[in-house]
């Protein structure tokens, strides 16, 4: 179960500045994100979507344990659960800061690869990793 502070704080407002502790790590992010247009993009874990207007996408859906401060979260989802899209459906899968807060990670890593296309592209980042 997701207590009420991590909903709260998810659904606070991000902002990215250099007075923020973590604006090395996110440029460095934003760098290595893709150029080229990443298709059909799914964020899982989306949070507010911080990745979303860095990348070039023909489709963008998010998927996260709770609504987000723009209520444009397309799959609320618990936890382990199998997100509500047939297989192989987009290019690109974000994971974006996500797998240090999952109960299972061999689960949400196993669901990312069955939501990739064939040759699509998972990109994921942990903190300071």
């Amino acid at each position: 179960m997701i207590d009420n502070k991590h909903i709260s704080e998810r659904k606070s407002k991000i902002t990215s500045s250099i007075f923020e502790p973590d604006y090395q790590i996110h440029r460095s992010i934003i760098d290595f994100l893709p150029k080229e247009n990443s298709g059909r993009v799914l964020d899982y874990g989306a949070g507010n979507s911080p990745w979303q207007e860095q990348l070039s996408y023909d489709l963008y859906k998010k998927v996260d344990v709770s609504q987000n401060i723009f209520n444009d979260i397309d799959y609320v989802i618990n936890p382990n659960e199998v997100v509500p899209v047939p297989d192989s459906e987009f290019d690109t899968v974000l994971l974006m800061d996500v797998l240090e807060h999952v109960p299972d990670v061999d689960f949400v890593l196993c669901e990312s690869w069955r939501l990739l296309k064939p040759g699509g592209a998972l990109l994921l980042s942990i903190p300071y990793l």
